[in-house]
């Protein structure tokens, strides 16, 4: 049996991914690909500015997949839906390699280098489908399915149509107007930067999302405040 996976992190505090789960997180962060978001800045070179903001896209990736672990388990604890075991597999992988195309400083290597012709969700992709072929291959599939999605320009005309029910109702919970990402993103940048106008009640927020079965999208209950958070200095 696989053994539980726990990270002890300053924003979630204890992040347990048990069984295939382990064995998924294990698989994708243990990547060449994965391990050098240990050395890119979230935040760029707003270290400059805020000295405690040396927190990494490594540690948001971790974030932003335990959070769709725990929004999936909320979802399936509900009654009235059908989302798999399967789903929050493909829920936790893309929280992890939502972010995997980016450079150096982040968005700053897009804007101010020119010899970069990708953008970080189009490398993204790219990173992603090099990491399908190095994990456990029980996953490969699933990890291939997550390299579509998450590069926007591959979404164009029926491309959506194409993919799983998963994978579908995946993209929404990784990428809209308040999804895993920013969740805890507005949670670890406010801490790092030792500002308060990114906090809220992530336990009463998960409470809040209910699933549209028939449109296989999530849907959120959102604090006023949240919609404000990211024209005042707080941003991914």
């Amino acid at each position: 049996m696989q053994k539980d996976f726990i990270i002890n992190d300053p924003i979630h505090k204890l992040m347990l991914f048990r069984n295939d789960e382990s064995r998924l997180v294990n698989s994708i962060i243990s990547t060449p690909s994965f391990q050098r978001l240990r050395y890119i800045k979230q935040l760029g070179m707003s270290y400059l500015v805020y000295p405690g903001a040396n927190h990494t896209r490594f540690s948001h990736c971790l974030g932003a997949a335990y959070i769709a672990k725990r929004v999936i388990e909320k979802l399936r604890a509900d009654q009235d839906n059908d989302i798999s075991e399967k789903t929050k597999l493909y829920a936790i992988s893309a929280g992890l390699l939502h972010d995997i195309g980016h450079g150096p400083f982040s968005h700053i290597f897009e804007l101010d280098y020119d010899g970069f012709k990708f953008n970080h969700e189009e490398m993204g992709s790219l990173l992603t489908k090099r990491i399908s072929k190095e994990i456990d291959e029980d996953f490969q599939e699933m990890i291939l399915e997550t390299a579509t999605f998450l590069d926007k320009n591959n979404m164009k005309d029926n491309a959506k149509d194409k993919l799983s029910n998963e994978a579908k109702f995946v993209k929404t919970l990784i990428s809209s107007q308040l999804d895993t990402d920013r969740m805890d993103y507005l949670l670890r940048d406010s801490h790092f930067c030792g500002v308060d106008y990114g906090e809220y009640d992530i336990k009463w927020l998960i409470n809040g999302i209910k699933y549209c079965s028939k449109k296989n999208i999530v849907a959120m209950v959102i604090p006023p405040f949240l919609t404000e958070v990211k024209s005042r200095g707080l941003g991914n």
